[in-house]
């Protein structure tokens, strides 16, 4: 074999293996992130739950609403539902302002720039919602966001 034609097989052995490596990471980041999604809503349900079991109860925490106040993390046995897509050192819950109390969504979906909390409670409607990374665009913001609260298209 010609020196020539053994350095060309080289690269394109390298250039093939370069290839096969990059799609096997990127379908495990699509793996990873598709399992945080439904580690998020699972916790998006099991919060949920939570504030409907308050609700019913009833208690000197309810607002005029009959939802609880504020979310209390003494609810939870074994540690507090986390937001899996939301980065480690976030905030655990927001409560909507009060241009926001009529909302069943927040107005900011997303964490933007290290700013808000990994899920937003709505104590008058006594809603709660994961928040999601920044994405490519908006719409791309709202499948993520539907993902993780268990939400269908129809919902919001």
């Amino acid at each position: 074999m010609k020196p020539l034609h053994i350095a060309f097989d080289i690269a394109l052995l390298a250039s093939l293996t370069a290839v096969g490596l990059g799609t096997l990471g990127w379908w495990r980041d699509q793996e990873d992130a598709a399992l945080r999604t439904l580690a998020t809503a699972a916790a998006v349900r099991t919060i949920q739950t939570h504030i409907a079991m308050e609700a019913t109860l009833g208690g000197d925490q309810l607002n005029s609403d009959g939802y609880p106040a504020s979310i209390d993390p003494r609810w939870f046995e074994g540690g507090t539902p986390i937001n899996r897509l939301a980065p480690e050192d976030s905030p655990w819950v927001e409560l909507a302002s009060r241009d926001e109390c009529d909302r069943d969504h927040p107005k900011q979906m997303s964490f933007t720039g290290g700013r808000h909390a990994m899920f937003w409670y709505n104590p008058k409607k006594g809603i709660i919602r994961a928040r999601v990374p920044e994405q490519a665009s908006d719409l791309r913001i709202k499948e993520a966001y539907l993902a993780a609260n268990g939400l269908t298209p129809e919902s919001p």
